[in-house]
C-alpha cells in the first residue's frame, strides 16, 4: 500500500466515524431516608454526572426538598438545574413542608414544560403529578388554573408529534391505569404510592381520563410514547412494562438508604441491590434504548484533588 493510499484509506474512515450517542442518567425517589440534613443518597452524591449528556430527575430528590433554600442550594450543587439537560419531574417529597416557587425560581422552568429535541427525533414532556389531587379535595382557582395549563400542554405536545418521532414523559407518581397493566400484580404492590384515582383537572377526570387518551392518540400515529416514573424503590426497583397501545412504562426508584437512621417502615420490602436506569438512543436507528443497572456500578467522582 502506497503512503498516498494510506492516508485516503484513513481519511474515509474518520468520516465514517459517527459520534456516540447522547446518554440520560434517570433518578428516582434517591433521598437520604430520615437524614435531617435533607441530603440526597450519599451513594447519590459521590456520582460522576460528568459523563452524561443529561440527567433525568423523576422525583424525590431529598427528604423536604424545597423547604430551605440550602437544601436546593446544595441540590443544585450536584445536578446542577440550570443546565439545559438536566429535567426535574417533581415528587411528594421534593414539596413536603416546601414551596414549589422556589423550585421554579432555582430550574427557571415551569413545575411541567416541554423540551424538544434532547435527542434527535426526541422530546420530552415533564409533568407534575403532584398537582394531582384526591377526589374529595376542593381545589382553589390557582391550583385549578394550574392543572387546567398542564392538561393543554399535553394536549398540545401529543398533536405536535411527528409518527417518526419520540415523546418521552417523565413523571413522578404512578400514571399507569391497573387496565394496561395486564397479568402484572397489582400496581400497588409495585409503586411506593398507587393512587389512580386522583383528579388531573378540576372539571372531573383522572389522568386515565383527562390525559392518557391523548397520548393514545399519539401512539396509534406512529408516535413512540414513553413513560418514566420515579416513585418507585420501596416494593420493587425497576418497572418496565409495554402496553396494548404500544406505550412503553418504565419505572426507576431506589430505597436501600432506609434503616440508616432507625429502623426502615413496614412499607419498605425490598432490600435487593438499587438499581437505576441508562438512556440512549440506538446509534444506527435513533431507536430509544435503556437498560437498568446496579447503582453500585456507576462511575464515582473522583477524591483526589
Amino acid at each position: 500500500m502506497t503512503l498516498r493510499s494510506w492516508v485516503l484509506g484513513l481519511l474515509l474512515l474518520m468520516g465514517c466515524r459517527t459520534e456516540s450517542p447522547p446518554n440520560f442518567l434517570v433518578l428516582g425517589h434517591i433521598y437520604y431516608w430520615d437524614d435531617p440534613r435533607d441530603r440526597v443518597d450519599p451513594r447519590v452524591a459521590a456520582l460522576d454526572l460528568s459523563g452524561y449528556d443529561g440527567v433525568w430527575l423523576v422525583g424525590d430528590l431529598a427528604r423536604k426538598s424545597s423547604e430551605r433554600t440550602t437544601t436546593l442550594d446544595t441540590l443544585n450543587q450536584k445536578f446542577d438545574f440550570g443546565d439545559p439537560n438536566v429535567h426535574w419531574a417533581l415528587g411528594n417529597h421534593d414539596l413536603y413542608k416546601g414551596d414549589s416557587a422556589r423550585i421554579v425560581a432555582r430550574t427557571g422552568r415551569p413545575t411541567f414544560h416541554y423540551a424538544p429535541e434532547v435527542a434527535p427525533g426526541w422530546n420530552l414532556l415533564v409533568l407534575n403529578t403532584e398537582l394531582f389531587s384526591p377526589p374529595e379535595r376542593i381545589l382553589d382557582e390557582a391550583h385549578c388554573a394550574q392543572l387546567e395549563r398542564q392538561l393543554a400542554l399535553a394536549k398540545r405536545v401529543t398533536k405536535l408529534q411527528q409518527p417518526d418521532e419520540y415523546l418521552i414523559v417523565l413523571h413522578h407518581g404512578a400514571v399507569i391505569p391497573q387496565v394496561r397493566a395486564d397479568t402484572f400484580p397489582r400496581l400497588s404492590q409495585i409503586w411506593n404510592v398507587y393512587h389512580p384515582e386522583r383528579m388531573a383537572h378540576c372539571s372531573g377526570g383522572t389522568f386515565a381520563e383527562a390525559l392518557l387518551p391523548y397520548f393514545d392518540r399519539a401512539a396509534q400515529r406512529g408516535v413512540s410514547v414513553v413513560f418514566i416514573g420515579g416513585d418507585l424503590g420501596q416494593r420493587v426497583k425497576r418497572f418496565e412494562h409495554r402496553d396494548a397501545h404500544g406505550i412503553l412504562w418504565l419505572g426507576t426508584g431506589i430505597g436501600n438508604s432506609a434503616g440508616t437512621f432507625r429502623s426502615a417502615p413496614a412499607a419498605v420490602t425490598d432490600f435487593s441491590p438499587d438499581h437505576v436506569l441508562l438512556v440512549e438512543p440506538d446509534p444506527q436507528t435513533r431507536a430509544f434504548t435503556h437498560r437498568f443497572v446496579p447503582l453500585s456500578d456507576l462511575p464515582l467522582e473522583s477524591t483526589l484533588d
